[in-house]
């Protein structure tokens, strides 16, 4: 206490302030003169003129003795903002002082950016709060040299000079035409002077797998904001066509900004030679045409990767050309073959075109590589007309990949092979709460067998939602982690050679539709526990096991049936509750038990006599009560067959204790308890003997045997 009370004297003492006073909050957002974002920068503030041992409210609040007071220093955000905390200069004694700003951005590499950049301000505080945004970017200096559209945040600014892009393109699916003019009408689609020259397309609503363009060519006037006139052949009578409008400058701006980031680099890493690094393709809000596949792919696919980072999947569009040619890779409109793929804020929409994507591609958006982060980007309305499932966001292999929050939706009208998403051969993926929906294919997990090295995939929360079943084969150490699975005749489907462990979240049938819970093939493996499984009519079931042991239930499992559905499929097997071997089980106060019952037989009761299996037995523990019929003897056999639910009673011969119950006929008092006859006993039926003490049984009358077994 002595120590504490002389520590605080000495604080008191050497005027160190002990509590704030009245400080004022202030605040800024600092850009450049062509608003790009002080990013990263920081910001100090310290005391003009210098004053060493400044006084507020009779405190000495500096702490570094002999220097001049500053304040700690601020880092920005990547829009420039930031936040201080500074004692008003009314407040400070000697008086005449001002609040010195000094911001340092670390800036853009030259050619492209002047580097470092530095100024300094000087501005009186007062108030409880403060902001000094507006003085700060007035004095600002320019991050980037003249012409250059590299941003020190987000990349190659597209809409800036050379590349110039507009982003004003638009999407609807109500366009009308008819057979007198060449005029298109859409109530949505709010046309614009501007839009004039710009591409048009659009297809026939519901588009089929073979359906080919009704309309491909470019606006040529405008009339008013629901109706423009199209130029060449007319399009005869058509209602509620699918369309994109795109300006050809966007696509131009695309391909050379793209181009003019890529590089020959390997991707950064330990002992790697660094040198002329590339950068990111910044698209700011906007529906951007595209005319071919941006393609990441150099020599090697080691080389690293061109970022194309949006505002947001609902601002910033990207959206095929309807002549859009692909390069014959995985990815036919993003192919991120490379190191470090970056795809950030942005969605594709190819408008339901259909398109017959034959060759290698497998995905519309593929990342394949290391280090993967592909974060709120969605993929809609793809349209495969050849057959082939090609995924919406697919990853070809690769290790260290991150999917936060993507998203790949349909909207049904096209009979063409559509998926979700695809995972096929990765080594350590981890996916954030996916959205994938409407495809003929929402997941599908192919060829993970990473499992050996504990790398696997995770997939965290989100929704695989209705139109088809999620598909697992060939992978091992699969997790699903509170996961919503819905779909189509069952949620989930589990290959022979497949180990998945499911944890939470909810696998069945859409609302109310007719469907089932999961199902595993013979060999696979799926653990389940918290899990809300649902089966939804006839026909339909919460489990289908095709063998023994394929789905293991530990613990928490629950099993929701309706409509005439059934807890297991037709000729399923049970669940099975893992333990590891030479484990300890610690049992509560009661046990009880629940499943099939298996079936009894009897000798020595006598001329047709009558077996009832008490309601509740099982394999494990149950009883039988047989009525004696005519002549019945004082001695015979019983067997205990046990069901094939679950297959076999175990892999040896189990372990099993009988006794005897007194009916309406009593066993005589020296009736031996039942024996089980070991050569007649395997893991599928026992076979015991009992006896009477050479006393008949009588006619009529009831007795019973209990059974308790275990399977070894």
């Amino acid at each position: 206490m002595k120590k504490i009370l002389f520590s605080l004297a000495i604080l008191l003492a050497t005027g160190v302030s002990l509590s704030a006073q009245n400080p004022t909050a202030v605040s800024g957002t600092i850009t450049d003169p062509s608003l790009v974002p002080y990013f990263p920068a920081t910001v100090t503030a310290c005391l003009t003129p210098v004053t060493t041992d400044p006084i507020v409210n009779g405190q000495h609040v500096n702490q570094q003795i002999g220097r001049n007071y500053c304040a700690p220093l601020a880092n920005t955000t990547q829009t420039g903002f930031f936040t201080l905390s500074l004692f008003p200069n009314s407040a400070i004694t000697p008086g005449g002082t001002q609040w010195q700003f000094t911001v340092t951005a670390a800036g853009a590499a030259p050619p492209a950016g002047k580097g470092s950049q530095t100024f300094q301000v000087n501005i009186t505080i007062s108030g409880t709060s403060q902001d000094v945004g507006a003085t700060l970017t007035a004095a600002s200096l320019a991050l980037l040299n003249a012409g250059s559209s590299v941003s020190p945040v987000l990349g190659v600014n597209i809409k800036l000079a050379p590349y110039n892009a507009v982003g004003d393109g638009k999407v609807f699916w109500d366009g009308v035409t008819n057979a007198g003019n060449n005029q298109l009408t859409s109530a949505t689609a709010i046309f614009a002077a501007t839009d004039v020259a710009h591409n048009i397309s659009c297809v026939n609503a519901p588009a089929s797998g073979s359906a080919a363009s009704a309309l491909n060519t470019t606006i040529t006037s405008f009339v008013n904001a629901t109706t423009v006139v199209y130029g060449g052949a007319n399009a005869g009578n058509k209602t509620l066509m699918a369309c994109k409008v795109t300006n050809p400058i966007d696509s131009t701006a695309i391909a050379a900004a793209f181009m003019a980031c890529k590089t020959s680099n390997i991707l950064v890493g330990s002992q790697t030679p660094l040198s002329g690094l590339g950068c990111n393709l910044y698209a700011p809000a906007g529906i951007y045409g595209v005319n071919a596949t941006i393609d990441n792919l150099i020599v090697s696919g080691n080389e690293a990767c061109v970022g194309i980072v949006g505002d947001g999947f609902n601002k910033t569009v990207l959206v095929p050309e309807a002549t859009f040619t692909y390069t014959n890779h995985p990815g036919w409109f993003i192919n991120d073959r490379c190191g470090g793929a970056y795809l950030h804020d942005f969605a594709v929409t190819d408008v339901s075109t259909p398109r017959n994507l034959g060759g290698v591609p497998t995905g519309m958006v593929v990342t394949t590589g290391t280090n993967v982060d592909l974060r709120n980007v969605a993929v809609y309305d793809q349209c495969n007309t050849n057959g082939a499932n090609i995924y919406a966001i697919d990853s070809d292999g690769g290790s260290n990949l991150v999917w936060d929050r993507p998203q790949a939706v349909n909207n049904g009208n096209c009979s063409g092979g559509n998926g979700g998403a695809q995972v096929n051969g990765v080594s350590s993926m981890d996916i954030y709460s996916p959205f994938l929906s409407n495809t003929k294919q929402n997941l599908n997990v192919v060829n993970q067998l990473s499992g050996s090295t504990g790398s696997g995939l995770r997939i965290w929360g989100g929704v695989i939602d209705e139109g088809s079943v999620t598909f697992i084969t060939n992978s091992v150490d699969v997790w699903l982690n509170g996961v919503t699975l819905t779909g189509g005749a069952n949620c989930l489907s589990v290959g022979a050679t497949s180990s998945v462990w499911m944890s939470g979240g909810y696998c069945g049938t859409f609302g109310g539709n007719t469907g089932s819970g999961p199902t595993v093939a013979s060999g696979g493996k799926l653990r389940m526990t918290e899990v809300s499984v649902n089966g939804v009519n006839a026909g339909s079931y919460c489990y289908n096991s095709v063998a023994a042991g394929g789905i293991l239930d530990l613990g928490g499992n629950n099993c929701t049936v309706s409509g005439g559905a059934t807890i297991y499929n037709a000729g399923s097997f049970g669940l099975t509750f893992p333990l590891t071997t030479d484990s300890i089980t610690q049992l509560g106060g009661r046990q009880t038990v629940a499943g099939t019952a298996p079936t009894f037989a009897v000798t020595g009761f006598g001329t047709s006599p009558t077996i009832t299996v008490q309601t509740g037995s099982t394999d494990a523990a149950g009883a039988a009560i047989i009525t004696a019929g005519t002549t019945p003897g004082s001695s015979g056999t019983f067997t205990l067959t046990f069901t094939t639910v679950s297959g076999a009673y175990g892999t040896n011969k189990p372990v099993c204790t009988f006794t005897l119950i007194d009916g309406t006929g009593a066993w005589n008092a020296l009736a031996q308890e039942p024996r089980a006859v070991d050569a007649s006993t395997s893991t599928t039926s026992i076979l015991a003997n009992w006896n009477d003490n050479s006393v008949a049984l009588t006619a009529g009358s009831t007795y019973g045997f209990n059974w308790s077994c275990y399977g070894k």
